[in-house]
């Protein structure tokens, strides 16, 4: 427990993650905002062809040839708008991603659990949601508490794909030789 008032100091890798977080939700939001007028810019040009080829059914039996122009030039225009758009959507996903990894690695520093997502699972435990088999595990794990809500691998368990997981549980169940620790490093 900590007294009143006592604040940590800031280490050096707690900065970097705030930095970059700061840094990458910017970028994001501004790319929100760049998202938003394209989104407006995409109805104008939708609107515009619209507009055309109401003009050309208002017309007599054959509408003029501008008006087909015109509905082309705009449904261009939408076009273009909209590869931009999914250009800068993917960008902002990407940026916004990467502030997210770094409120994580603050979690991860802080040990807020409630904030880190769930870890590793040991190799023959069941898949979440179903009933609970706890897997036999040797007895430097269960009183490291490798595995669980407030384990080792939960706080080492960046890894997203079920395969990271996979490797990650085995490689902190597993000995490994100095050489191979150094390398999995």
């Amino acid at each position: 427990m900590r007294p009143a008032g006592y604040d940590p100091p800031v280490t050096a890798p707690e900065q970097s993650y705030r930095e970059r977080r700061e840094r990458f939700a910017g970028e994001a939001a501004r790319l929100a905002r760049r998202s938003n007028g394209l989104s407006w810019a995409r109805l104008a040009a939708a609107a515009g062809v619209v507009a055309f080829l109401f003009q050309g059914l208002l017309a007599a039996a054959a509408p003029p040839a501008w008006v087909w122009i015109g509905a082309a030039a705009f449904a261009v225009a939408f076009a273009a708008l909209a590869l931009a758009h999914d250009r800068v959507i993917r960008r902002q996903r990407r940026w916004s991603e990467l502030a997210a990894i770094n409120e994580e690695g603050l979690a991860r520093i802080a040990r807020r659990w409630s904030a880190l997502p769930p870890g590793p699972r040991p190799p023959g435990a069941a898949e979440e949601g179903a009933p609970a088999q706890p897997p036999a595990l040797p007895a430097f794990a269960r009183d490291l508490d490798l595995f669980g809500p407030r384990s080792l691998a939960r706080l080492l368990g960046t890894a997203r794909t079920p395969v990271g997981r996979a490797t990650l549980a085995r490689w902190l169940l597993d000995p490994a030789a100095p050489e191979e620790a150094r390398a999995r490093q």
